[in-house]
């Protein structure tokens, strides 16, 4: 069985690109984007939520499927099956083109990196609450992220280095729904 999922497709500009989906269009120049699931790969017709467009004209998606929700690129799954993933984003780094997501993990989410076909996940964040919304700055070395992390650094807007995650900064305490770097005027 297979079915047809609609939602608007944001115009990408320079090294800018906007990882925007149906609620967060905010620009008037939006197109309509028509995608054809098929329900015997896995993926079902429904709403897509959060979903980015490449440097190359990929496209990254989230969609329900029979082991969850998963992240795919160009219709190919790159998040791992059984757990809840969302809000992809691509990062263009000196080491290739990477696609990166917050999957759920126990009650909480991380912030994970693959290649565009899936191969070499790397965990960004572990079990420091919920994190999620990543993007990646324009040269891919950095990905901010906002995180329900509670202890010192407590909840707020985070930058970590793609190569040293573990250097993670919080350098804001807001916290919100969705994240775009842009160039410096």
């Amino acid at each position: 069985m297979s079915g047809t999922v609609r939602g608007p497709l944001p115009q990408a500009h320079g090294r800018s690109f906007a990882r925007q989906g149906r609620r967060h269009v905010d620009r008037p120049e939006a197109h309509r984007l028509e995608l054809r699931v098929d329900a015997a790969a896995g993926v079902y017709a429904g709403r897509l939520e959060l979903w980015a467009l490449g440097p190359k004209g990929q496209l990254a998606y989230v969609a329900g499927g029979t082991s969850g929700q998963r992240v795919f690129v160009d219709g190919k799954p790159v998040s791992p099956a059984g757990f809840s993933a969302s809000a992809p984003a691509f990062c263009d780094g000196p080491n290739g083109l990477f696609v990166v997501f917050a999957v759920g993990v126990g009650n909480g989410a991380d912030i994970v990196m693959t290649d565009v076909r899936g191969g070499g996940l790397v965990r960004l964040t572990q079990g420091q609450g919920q994190n999620a919304y990543p993007a990646c700055s324009s040269d891919g070395r950095l990905v901010a992220f906002f995180s329900t992390r509670k202890g010192d650094k407590g909840p707020g807007l985070y930058v970590a280095p793609v190569a040293s995650p573990w250097r993670t900064r919080k350098i804001s305490s807001e916290v919100g729904e969705s994240l775009r770097w842009d160039p410096l005027p």
